[in-house]
C-alpha cells in the first residue's frame, strides 16, 4: 500500500490499483499523449513492461477486479482500440494463464457480439417495415459471469418509448437465441 492523492481524496492505494489505473489511461489514446514515457513506447513494448511489473505484486485478484471494472467502462462508454486490450490480455493470459484473462476476452467478445446483434436488429426492423420510436436506440447483452457487478438502489422505469424498443429488441433476441 501506498499513500497517495487521488481526485477522489487521500489515503492508501493498492500499487496494484494504481497499475490498473495507468493501463486504462494508456489504453485511452487521447490520454497516453500526456506521458511522454508512453508515447515514446511501443503498445507491445508498453505492454511487456507492465506485465513484467506486474510480476512482482502479491495482490494480483485485486488488480484483476480493478481492471475488469475499468476495462467495462472503456468498452461501454468510450471508443477503444481492441487490438491493443487484445494484446495486453494476451501478454496477461500467456504469463497467468486462461483462468485470470477469461473474463476479460469474454467481455470483449459480449461487445463485438452485441455489435452484430444490432445489425441483425436493425435489418430486422427494416424487413418488418417497423420505426422504433427512438431512432438510436441500442442494446447491449452481456454475460453475467464475466462482468463486474455494479449495484444501483434506483428503481428504474423506463419511459414508454424506452420500454416499447427494450420489449421490441427483447423479442428480437429471444428469437434468435
Amino acid at each position: 500500500e501506498v499513500q497517495a492523492t487521488t481526485e477522489k481524496g487521500s489515503g492508501k492505494v493498492m500499487l496494484v490499483e494504481l497499475l490498473s489505473v495507468f493501463c486504462d489511461t494508456m489504453m485511452k489514446s487521447s490520454q497516453r499523449e500526456k506521458y511522454e514515457y508512453a508515447e515514446k513506447l511501443d503498445s507491445e513494448v508498453l505492454f511487456e513492461n507492465i506485465v513484467n511489473l506486474f510480476q512482482y505484486f502479491h495482490d494480483k485478484d485485486f488488480f484483476q477486479d480493478s481492471y475488469r471494472d475499468l476495462l467495462s467502462k472503456r468498452l461501454l462508454d468510450s471508443v477503444i482500440e481492441e487490438a491493443e486490450e487484445r494484446s495486453l490480455i494476451s501478454k496477461l493470459k500467456m504469463k497467468y494463464g486462461a483462468t485470470f484473462t477469461s473474463k476479460m476476452e469474454t467481455m470483449i467478445t459480449d461487445r463485438n457480439m452485441s455489435r452484430e446483434q444490432m445489425i441483425g436488429f436493425k435489418r430486422f426492423l427494416s424487413d418488418e417495415r417497423m420505426e422504433l420510436p427512438i431512432p438510436d436506440f441500442s442494446a447491449i447483452v452481456l454475460t453475467e459471469s464475466s462482468w463486474p457487478h455494479f449495484t444501483s438502489e434506483l428503481d428504474y422505469h423506463p419511459c414508454n418509448e424506452l420500454a416499447v424498443c427494450m420489449e421490441s429488441f427483447s423479442n428480437f433476441y429471444r428469437s434468435k437465441t
